[in-house]
């Protein structure tokens, strides 16, 4: 392989790698965004639980989770898939990008997992309000 083609193909990377750079930027800031709607929505659930039918409360919960967290980790997977397509068309991958590649996955993780900690709070929340007082 000659030096141009050698050369075009490392700018090609080089340039797919700051924009990986760039998206995990992005997701981070949405991430903190969404750590804040989230303790926004905590906070909302517990000054109107007693409020709202149970049952509701649930669906609303689970709508709004599903919601902002679906659509991040979807955005997110896709970003993900565009950065690993073009790192498979060019030579080799360098250990950068690993390293970009095995953050991208852990962030993805946990997400995952607060994703799946608000859902378990939200069915705790449902099944305490189906108990009646007296269960207590």
């Amino acid at each position: 392989m000659d030096d141009a083609k050698l050369r075009e193909v490392l700018t090609a990377l080089l340039d797919e790698m700051r924009q990986s750079k760039i998206q995990i930027s992005d997701v981070l800031a949405q991430r903190s965004e969404y750590a804040a709607d989230i303790v926004e929505l905590k906070a909302s659930i517990d000054t109107t639980r007693r409020a709202l039918d149970p049952e509701a409360l649930g669906a609303h919960v689970a709508d709004n989770i599903d919601e902002v967290m679906g659509e991040s980790v979807q955005r997110f997977a896709k970003g993900i898939q565009l950065n690993f397509d073009a790192v498979k068309a060019s030579l080799s991958a360098s250990d950068k990008t690993s390293n970009a590649a095995q953050d991208i996955k852990d962030h993805t993780d946990k997400l995952n997992m607060e994703r799946n900690a608000l859902a378990a709070i939200a069915r705790h929340l449902e099944e305490r309000d189906k108990r009646s007082k007296w269960d207590w």
